[in-house]
């Protein structure tokens, strides 16, 4: 079994891939934590060169049973995925989740700062309402909802779930 959990931030890509992991034993890769990595004594994180990340999420797709899941979309998973779950909550649900998330877990408010989590729901807002999302350093593209579902019309057969 093969899924790819995407969604914008505090969708519940996760905890849901915590969730099939833990009933199904399945590796649960979050692409967060290895596309980023934590600077030690800091609440800043660094991005690892695209050459390293990709190296981690085209050895884990070789695998047979794996549960990718993150903001970040990638061709090489959904073409390996046999089920694609697209989280898409109502926005209010998402920043909610993002702020309670942050105020409730140390481990965010140690490896996040109040700055960084407010980025975060002004790039949920743009990405939930808006035609594009942005490139970011290092290969990488925010989608926006819009973009997610056209780039979706060519897995239709693979997308097991749309959470709305």
């Amino acid at each position: 079994m093969k899924i790819y959990i995407i969604g914008l931030g505090g969708s519940g890509k996760t905890t849901l891939a915590k969730k099939l992991s833990s009933d199904h034993n399945l590796t649960h890769l979050n692409l967060d934590y290895i596309i980023y990595r934590p600077i030690s004594g800091t609440h800043k994180r660094q991005q690892v060169n695209e050459e390293e990340y990709l190296k981690v999420i085209n050895d884990a797709i070789k695998k047979d049973n794996w549960v990718i899941e993150g903001i970040f979309i990638f061709d090489q998973v959904l073409d390996q995925a046999d089920q694609i779950i697209w989280m898409k909550p109502k926005l209010h649900t998402s920043l909610s989740r993002q702020w309670k998330r942050y105020l409730t877990d140390p481990v965010q408010r140690r490896e996040h700062t109040m700055k960084s989590n407010f980025k975060l729901s002004k790039d949920t807002i743009k990405l939930h309402y808006g035609k594009t999302g942005r490139a970011i350093k290092g290969g990488l593209h925010l989608y926006s909802n819009r973009e997610i579902k056209e780039l979706l019309k060519s897995y239709q057969t693979k997308v097991a779930i749309k959470i709305s």
